[in-house]
């Protein structure tokens, strides 16, 4: 994937404003490029798919200035505003769809050649999957229509204080046991898996029964059933 002639954004920071990005070159994944596990349990063999391989990123670039000097100061710039991201973030071309969740792990030496800076900047991308749009919905059926599983977050307005979430294709359920207290509003987040009050302030979690699992939806129909309140779903598309 060639990009010659427009912005690179790494997390909110814009690269093409201090940095001409010259190329991009992300390795062709295989859609199926996915780890299987076979667990054995008391009752048969259990097939897990792991997490997708990991994959690089490489951005060529090159700073134009008037002396070599010059552009080493802007490059020392550039390398401040790059390392104050220190999760994984968005890495994404402004006319490309999708984007990488990376870090930047590092950068070749810089090389100098006439009025140009040119060295290139090394990203990992932990997830082995690219990142589409942002889907949001309400009820209680919703339809995944990216290629790989996706990690909603679950706002319940008036729940149950014995709340029962039910999701049909996984079988796994979210429930409290032991929570008092009048009907709340409750956000479920199956990525970080944490379930708070909406205002952020309480933390639920405490309340989940053993037998209680998160879970993420599938590409295809996703079915939940709840014994009480109203459902809203966001989650960001994935894809392999």
């Amino acid at each position: 994937m060639g990009i010659t002639d427009s912005d690179m954004i790494y997390g909110d920071y814009n690269l093409s404003h201090d940095v001409w990005v010259e190329d991009v070159v992300v390795p062709i994944l295989s859609p199926r490029n996915v780890r299987i596990i076979q667990v054995e349990g008391m009752d048969g063999v259990y097939v897990l798919t792991a997490n997708l391989q990991p994959y690089p990123v490489m951005v060529h670039c090159r700073i134009r200035a008037e002396s070599r000097e010059s552009a080493l100061v802007k490059r020392r710039e550039v390398a401040a505003k790059l390392a104050v991201y220190r999760e994984p973030v968005f890495l994404q071309h402004r006319h490309e769809t999708l984007k990488h969740r990376a870090i930047l792990t590092g950068e070749t030496g810089a090389v100098w050649e006439i009025n140009d800076l040119v060295f290139t900047l090394q990203f990992f991308c932990p997830d082995g999957c690219m990142y589409g749009d942002t889907k949001t919905g309400t009820g209680l059926s919703h339809t995944v229509a990216c290629s790989h599983n996706v990690l909603p977050i679950i706002t319940i307005t008036g729940a149950s204080p014995s709340m029962n979430l039910y999701h049909a294709q996984s079988g796994k359920r979210l429930q409290f046991e032991g929570l008092t207290g009048s009907s709340l509003n409750v956000v479920i987040d199956c990525e970080k898996r944490t379930i708070k009050t909406a205002d952020g302030v309480q933390d639920l979690r405490k309340y989940l029964t053993l037998e209680s699992r998160f879970f993420d939806f599938a590409p295809g129909a996703n079915t939940l059933t709840i014994n009480g309140g109203t459902v809203s779903v966001e989650y960001v598309e994935r894809w392999v």
